[in-house]
């Protein structure tokens, strides 16, 4: 989590809530089944964030002018919806893929973290305080991360990449959720942080605007 109070006088809050889990991968971890995202995506549906005042009322009027898919610049996402690592064979020679069961459970950990911290705001204090929070899962992985990519012979090569976004479906309470998990290799993810930052403090830099009669 990070903040700077420089705009806190306005009662404006932007921030960004970062939940992380480190795994030491021996192998690659590579991400599989591309799309692109779409404006028709609906934000709420793939990124977990709480608005104080809740929806309507006095906050309203920044609600309704700030548009969550671009400021946070989802339109030029790539999206992955699986995604494999390798583990050695019996022979000890040869690798076989597999899928990490210890992934799936660091990516239902973070999600119950982030289901109860959202919960702790279903009944805000009425301080007249603007906030919007956004709670970010990220799986840090110590070693290679790669993509699988067709090329222009529509042959699958697999390119190393330092961050991508993993589409994880899951239920909550027997309803079909997603949600967007960034996998980010141990050194790009200061980088990560920051910009997320960045664009947290340029939507409040708008909201501020828009408070001020």
């Amino acid at each position: 989590e990070y903040s700077e109070p420089k705009l806190h006088k306005e009662k404006v809050a932007v921030k960004t809530h970062f939940i992380l889990e480190v795994k030491n991968n021996s192998f690659p971890v590579v991400l599989i089944t591309e799309r692109s995202s779409s404006p028709n995506m609906m934000f709420e549906d793939y990124q977990r964030y709480i608005v104080t005042p809740p929806f309507g009322g006095e906050a309203a009027h920044f609600y309704n002018q700030i548009d969550l898919y671009q400021e946070k610049k989802w339109e030029n996402l790539k999206i992955y919806s699986q995604y494999c690592s390798f583990t050695l064979k019996k022979s000890k020679k040869e690798l076989m893929a597999f899928h990490p069961d210890e992934f799936h459970d660091s990516f239902l950990k973070m999600i119950e973290y982030i289901n109860a911290e959202v919960s702790r705001w279903d009944d805000p204090d009425d301080d007249k305080y603007w906030r919007l929070f956004f709670y970010q899962p990220i799986l840090v992985i110590k070693n290679d991360l790669m993509i699988l990519k067709e090329n222009q012979n529509g042959e699958y090569d697999l390119q190393p990449v330092n961050q991508a976004k993993l589409e994880f479906n899951y239920f909550q309470d027997d309803t079909p959720t997603s949600i967007l998990i960034d996998i980010v290799t141990e050194e790009a993810l200061l980088e990560l942080l920051y910009r997320e930052i960045e664009l947290d403090n340029i939507i409040e830099s708008k909201i501020v605007s828009l408070k001020k009669p």
